[in-house]
C-alpha cells in the first residue's frame, strides 16, 4: 500500500518581492513601473515568507508541498506602490492557478481597480488572506472585500467580529500563520476525504 500524500497547493504571495531564500518558488513577476526585478529589496517579503516557512513547520505541512507564485508589488521607493500595482498582482496571481493569495498589505481606501480584481479571484474559487489594518479602526482594503478574509495581530485596532486574530505582532504575519493554518486544516480534509 502507498502511503497518501497531501496535495500540492500553490500559494500567492502580494508583497515586496521574492527572498532570494524563498526554495518552493514557481513563477514571480513585478508589478511596479519600470522595475522587472523581483527580488525583495524592501524586506517586507522576506520577513513574511520566513513567518509562512516557521508556521508550515508549525502546523506539520511539508514544505515540498507547497509552491510560491510571488507578485512584487510594494517598493521601497516613495510614490512607485500603486493600487494599480496591487490590482494587477491580484488578478496575475489568479490566472496562475493559486489556491489561496497571501496579502500581507493594507490599502486605506477603496479602489476600483482591486475590488475587480479581488471579485475576478474570488469567483474562481481563490481565497483572498489580507492584513486587516493594524493602525486603523476600520478594515483597509482589499480585506474589507466581500469574500476575503481579514486577519490581524494582537497589536491591531479593529473591534470588527468578522476579523480573525493570529498570535502575531503585526497583521503581515498573521495573514501567514493563517494562510499555515488554512492549508493544514484542508490538508486534513483532504486526507479524510480519501
Amino acid at each position: 500500500m502507498f502511503p497518501i500524500l497531501p496535495r500540492l497547493w500553490k500559494i500567492g504571495v502580494l508583497d515586496s518581492g521574492i527572498a532570494p531564500s524563498a526554495v518552493f518558488l514557481s513563477a514571480s513577476r513585478s508589478f511596479l513601473p519600470n522595475d522587472h526585478n523581483t527580488t525583495d529589496e524592501l524586506g517586507h517579503a522576506t520577513i513574511c515568507l520566513r513567518a509562512l516557512d516557521g508556521a508550515l513547520g508549525m502546523y506539520g505541512v511539508p514544505h515540498a508541498r507547497v509552491r510560491l507564485v510571488c507578485a512584487k508589488v510594494l517598493s521601497s521607493v516613495p510614490d512607485t506602490d500603486s493600487t494599480r500595482s496591487v490590482s494587477r498582482g491580484l488578478l496575475w496571481l489568479a490566472m496562475m492557478g493559486v489556491d489561496v493569495i497571501a496579502a500581507p498589505l493594507s490599502v486605506r481606501y477603496d479602489c476600483p481597480w482591486i475590488r475587480r480584481a479581488v471579485h475576478y479571484a474570488t469567483s474562481r474559487g481563490v481565497r483572498i488572506v489580507a492584513a486587516a489594518g493594524a493602525r486603523q479602526a476600520q478594515l483597509a482594503f482589499p480585506a474589507a472585500y466581500p469574500g476575503v478574509i481579514a486577519v490581524q495581530g494582537y497589536d491591531g485596532a479593529s473591534q470588527d467580529p468578522t476579523v480573525h486574530r493570529e498570535v502575531a505582532c503585526d497583521d503581515s504575519r498573521a495573514v501567514m500563520y493563517y494562510v499555515a493554518g488554512l492549508l493544514a486544516s484542508n490538508g486534513a480534509a483532504d486526507y479524510l476525504a480519501r
